[in-house]
């Protein structure tokens, strides 16, 4: 209201302010710049790198020359074994070691070895060793790819990477053969190039957490039985699924720093869950199996320890096996898929929601159980969005096993239902240990594992890359309203 009475005095100073329309504001608009979906710069080419890769391995293994008989395999058949081996789960419908040929298991091993590597990290060190330069869109890719680094960086990554996982690989394989050639002959009248072979193969296996096996099944039943009463072989194996399973990072920050107070977080982390994990999964084997005729209870006790320690190793990650999973005990089976879904490290071999992730929720956990604000660890607060990331994907899994169990338990009524949970953990956590039943399924039910496989190997990476560069920080914050839980 405006008072007409007013009158300005002598000496009063009278300030005229400008009307908004004289101000003439310039208004800018900032667009978000968002990074393409489709496309050979968008960051889905590492998935459809993928996707290509295991159609190509598809249609090698379909050829009569990749099977020791000469013969067709079946395209089922074909892709399982191709997905399975891009995903380096390790699960099988037929034996390797006798259904394909030198040739067929050379392309089952590559598989392996790019599957772990990574499409992007094998696709930019290609790129390096030709002399090409990696532009700045590939850099985001292998970036996106890696979940770790800097764009200036990422030429040096990618180089350590692959030379410390080739070198790794190649001790492995040294030892293995001198252990089976050299030292102690893996069967009698094996010649040089057998027992090359099957260190070379065995090694790339181990290291990448893959699970696939070439022993012959009349040395001492599948898998890697015979080396149940073998520690050297058995520590072999269990160093190079572990460094596989950790990652390069990791190691690399404690080969620099070598002293734990100095490493970072996330490797605090991945190393002491990794410990603890596997004293965890060993004991709990020891105690379920001890007196298990079919898997531990037939042997001694340093045997029963040192099976324990491999099996809790390689149940987490590689999905190799020593004992006859098919007979293992309900409390076994439990034990097995709760450390399947956990898996190993971020940009590692291994599968699963993975160990950084799972570490998250339980320090979040702690936190609300003590009453904190904020999830710290080792004196490090972790960022929110970190919960929230580990939180999602924790979720997604959980959401994705339950629709894939229900779907698979839908088409074979007939078979155990711990068996074919069993049977879709390790698919989807790219493990690769099986109940005995897999060769059982009927081809839908095969196609349900080939699925299951590729998205637990590729989902969470996938959603990441799609919500790359999507991501809006709002200009205002809404009113909070608490919700009661528990």
């Amino acid at each position: 209201m405006i008072n007409k009475n007013f009158t300005s005095k002598p000496g009063d100073k009278v300030i005229s302010l400008p009307r908004k329309t004289e101000l003439n504001p310039v208004t800018h608009h900032i667009n978000t710049r968002k990074l393409p979906t489709r496309g050979p710069a968008s960051p889905m080419i590492l998935i459809y790198g993928f996707l290509i890769l295991d159609l190509i391995g598809t249609l090698l293994l379909m050829m009569p020359f990749s099977t020791v008989q000469n013969a067709d395999t079946n395209i089922i058949t074909a892709l399982f074994t191709s997905t399975s081996a891009i995903t380096v789960t390790g699960l099988t419908v037929v034996d390797t070691s006798v259904h394909w040929s030198f040739f067929g298991q050379a392309v089952i091993i590559l598989l392996c070895f790019i599957g772990g590597l990574g499409f992007m990290t094998g696709t930019a060190f290609i790129i390096m060793i030709t002399g090409q330069k990696l532009m700045l869109h590939n850099r985001l890719l292998v970036r996106d790819g890696l979940g770790w680094g800097n764009i200036g960086s990422i030429t040096t990554m990618v180089r350590n990477t692959v030379i410390i996982a080739v070198i790794l690989q190649i001790i492995g394989i040294i030892i293995l053969f001198s252990k089976w050639f050299l030292i102690e002959k893996l069967w009698d009248g094996i010649t040089w190039v057998e027992a090359l072979w099957q260190s070379i193969f065995h090694g790339i296996s181990a290291y990448n957490n893959a699970g696939f096996d070439i022993v012959p099944n009349q040395l001492g039943g599948p898998s890697l039985w015979l080396f149940s009463t073998d520690p050297v072989v058995v520590a072999i194996l269990s160093v190079l699924i572990l460094f596989g399973g950790i990652g390069y990072f990791p190691l690399h920050d404690l080969a620099v720093k070598r002293r734990f107070t100095k490493l970072q977080l996330e490797t605090k982390i991945i190393f002491i869950f990794s410990a603890v994990l596997i004293v965890i999964g060993a004991g709990l084997f020891f105690a379920t199996e001890g007196s298990n005729p079919s898997t531990l209870g037939g042997k001694n006790i340093s045997e029963r320890l040192t099976v324990s320690i491999f099996q809790s190793i390689s149940t987490r990650t590689a999905g190799f096996e020593m004992v006859d999973h098919s007979n293992i005990e309900t409390g076994t089976v439990f034990t097995s898929t709760v450390l399947m879904i956990i898996g190993g490290a971020s940009a590692s071999t291994a599968g699963g929601i993975k160990i950084n992730t799972f570490a998250i929720i339980v320090l979040a956990a702690l936190s609300s159980l003590t009453g904190k604000k904020v999830v710290t660890a080792f004196k490090r607060q972790i960022p929110f969005d970190n919960v929230l990331g580990a939180v999602g994907i924790t979720s997604l899994t959980f959401f994705a096993l339950l629709f894939l169990a229900i779907l698979l338990l839908r088409i074979e009524p007939n078979l155990p239902f711990e068996k074919v949970i069993f049977e879709i953990v390790s698919a989807f956590g790219t493990n690769g240990l099986s109940s005995g039943i897999t060769t059982e399924f009927k081809p839908w039910s095969r196609f349900i594992l080939i699925f299951a496989m590729f998205v637990g190997r590729f989902g969470p990476l996938t959603l990441v890359l799609l919500l790359a560069g999507r991501v809006k920080q709002p200009s205002y914050a809404n009113s909070e309203e608490r919700v009661r839980i528990g």
